[in-house]
């Protein structure tokens, strides 16, 4: 039917349950703008011979509006991973594809967005318990302008092998609201400490992020937020009782301008692997306001005596330090406060 311009309706072929011999695999649409509105057929549950695989819809500007097939359980021989979209302009409504349990063969990784235009709507794709074979870390989003909408995916419990943490996020300024993520338990093997962040300038609203009892493998040390201008507001992260692998102690908030309100981080009984005593205060002039830290028998592995403390002009008001029964290592005596013209009432 190749170019077929005829008054063939094809639409109204009703291929449910076909089990005919219909080798439908040899119809070659390609840039078919006949009549044919091919969004009518129901292909649930389709077991037929049709090997929709070789459908190359490369630029395809025809009627076709894919966006009412209901792929559910489908069970096909569907290989659908060898649909070329790059650069697709056609009408295809992707977004209402449920693919909630796809078992099928749909290997989805090989699918190259990068700089996709189309109106494909990707963000009410519904992959809770995704237990098919997409291997969604091939996606190279670098400076993805699409209209990807990917914050509304609900993630929880995502067993997939959704190998994210190779997304190189760089620059970003696509509408990645990335905020919404709900990561509560999450088990999966998502690698997020290669996210590279320094200087994003995206609408990365990370604050929103609810790491509480995160067992997940988050090595967020290695994250670079030297002079980071993104609007990641850190302060409303609760790390009460953090037991994740989270290594703060590479943080170099050398000069750090953010809005990392960092006072109001509770680390009452903090027994995290939080090694606080690297990090480098010296003419620190954020908003770090660390007199309201309650470490009251605090037994992790701060050395505060490696602070140096000297010409701090911070708002550090160190006289709130409640350190009654304080049995830490805190080597108070190397303290050097000469010309020390802090708010520190020492008395």
């Amino acid at each position: 039917m190749t170019n077929d311009q005829s008054s063939l309706c094809r639409h109204s072929i009703d291929i449910t349950n076909d089990q005919s011999s219909l080798c439908r695999d040899s119809i070659d649409i390609t840039n078919d703008q006949s009549c044919h509105p091919r969004h009518s057929m129901e292909m649930t549950y389709d077991q037929s011979s049709f090997y929709r695989h070789s459908i190359d819809m490369t630029n395809d500007q025809s009627s076709l509006c894919r966006q009412s097939m209901d792929m559910t359980n489908d069970q096909s021989s569907l290989c659908r991973h060898s649909i070329d979209m790059i650069n697709d302009q056609s009408s295809i409504c992707r977004h209402s594809i449920d693919m909630t349990n796809d078992q099928s063969s749909l290997c989805r990784h090989s699918i190259d967005m990068t700089n996709d235009k189309s109106s494909l709507c990707r963000h009410s794709i519904d992959k809770i318990n995704d237990q098919s074979s997409i291997s969604r870390h091939s996606k190279d989003m670098t400076n993805d302008q699409s209209s990807l909408c990917q914050h509304s995916k609900d993630m929880r419990n995502d067993q997939s092998s959704l190998y994210r943490h190779s997304i190189d996020m760089t620059n970003d300024q696509s509408s990645f609201c990335r905020h919404s993520i709900d990561m509560t338990n999450d088990q999966r093997s998502l690698s997020r400490h290669s996210i590279d962040m320094t200087n994003d300038q995206s609408s990365l609203c990370r604050h929103s992020i609810h790491i509480t009892i995160d067992e997940r493998s988050l090595c967020r040390h290695s994250v670079d937020m030297t002079n980071d201008q993104s609007s990641l507001c850190r302060h409303s992260i609760d790390m009460t009782n953090d037991q994740s692998s989270l290594c703060r102690h590479s943080i170099d908030m050398t000069n750090d301008q953010n809005s990392l309100f960092r006072h109001s981080i509770n680390m009452t009984n903090d027994q995290s692997s939080l090694c606080r005593h690297s990090i480098d205060i010296t003419n620190d002039q954020s908003s770090l306001c660390r007199h309201s830290i309650d470490i009251t028998n605090d037994q992790s592995c701060l050395p505060r005596y490696s602070m140096e403390m000297t010409n701090d002009q911070s708002s550090l008001c160190r006289h709130s330090i409640y350190m009654t029964n304080d049995h830490i290592s805190l080597c108070r005596h190397s303290m050097d406060m000469t010309n020390d013209q802090s708010y520190l009432c020492r008395h």
